[in-house]
């Protein structure tokens, strides 16, 4: 298999997760008003940790802690592309 197979492989595999992403509903999660439901929002395989603070304007450490929580609830998950690391809401 060449390289090119491999990575074309790898770009249906992302489109594929990508489809897999639940619409987003605040009603759903049971989680009030505040940066945890924010980070949820943001939870698209899009955004790593520093990228959420900067558009919520909210403290790296914020972010971690409501990452942390989102994540023992099994809410979301993180995701490594590359050298980044996203976060996919699960349900």
């Amino acid at each position: 298999m060449s390289e090119q197979d491999l990575k074309d492989i790898k770009n249906q595999l992302e489109i594929i997760i990508s489809l897999m992403v639940p619409a987003f509903s605040e009603e759903k999660y049971g989680i009030q008003k505040g940066t945890q439901l924010d980070v949820l929002k943001l939870c698209d395989l899009r955004y790593t940790q520093q990228e959420m603070a900067s558009k919520l304007k909210k403290t790296k450490k914020a972010i971690e802690r409501a990452i942390e929580n989102l994540n023992s609830r099994d809410l979301i998950r993180s995701v490594k592309k590359g050298n980044r690391t996203v976060y996919l809401r699960l349900k």
